[in-house]
């Protein structure tokens, strides 16, 4: 019997995937032509979260001696990490959602499932784009970094005094999968340009909509 659903939040719920890219780009352009530094520390650092990955930006910006702002490492981190922050909040608030999705919430709402988001995105900037999505009230738990997302799903597992089996967990990327495989709980593999999973998932779909019909088998 499945007691509880977990989602991931960019790519699985809203199209946020490209959004939060681009955003690590444009954040930089003030300061010249430096895409190539973006691209050579989001290739190294692919499971890091924005704080790292800018601060790591900020650091290489420096490097180059070229900057005509005279600021630390530090404080070139912290504007753009603020820059990033507020740009990102506003448009995935209001880009659009993975087909289904608002539709499959609300049934799993009056069926009396227990949902939850597990999410590499910080988790105070989540919770605010989520109660500004109006998106807050499906959820009985939210969880993000700066825990992994294994840390977050066992949380979940003790909170709802759960096994792996009464667990379906939903996610588009390779790192949602191999945290379901650890867990050792469902896995529904939502397909998108960003998935690149390294073993075809059991159970798969393009989007909500298809996500629904597999929920719902599992279900009865």
């Amino acid at each position: 019997m499945i007691k509880c659903i977990v989602f991931d939040f960019d790519g699985t719920l809203v199209k946020s995937n490209e959004i939060k890219r681009e955003l690590f780009f444009k954040v930089i352009q003030p300061y010249g032509d430096y895409d190539f530094i973006v691209e050579s520390v989001l290739r190294e650092k692919a499971e890091a979260d924005r704080y790292v990955i800018l601060t790591e930006i900020a650091s290489r910006l420096i490097a180059t001696g070229n900057l005509v702002e005279n600021v630390s490492s530090d404080e070139l981190a912290f504007s753009l990490i603020s820059n990033y922050a507020k740009s990102s909040e506003e448009m995935i608030v209001s880009c659009e959602e993975v087909s289904g999705t608002t539709e499959l919430l609300n049934s799993l709402l009056i069926k009396g499932i227990s949902l939850f988001i597990n999410s590499a995105t910080p988790l105070n900037p989540l919770k605010k784009i989520l109660m500004l999505r109006l998106f807050d009230k499906y959820f009985a738990g939210v969880y993000g970094r700066p825990n992994s997302k294994i840390e977050n799903m066992q949380i979940i597992m003790d909170v709802t005094k759960s096994e792996p089996s009464e667990i379906i967990f939903i996610g588009d990327n390779e790192v949602d999968r191999q945290t379901a495989e650890t867990i050792g709980c469902y896995f529904i593999g939502i397909n998108n340009a960003s998935s690149c999973f390294a073993f075809e998932p059991n159970y798969s779909a393009i989007n909500m909509t298809e996500a629904k019909s597999i929920i719902f088998n599992m279900l009865i």
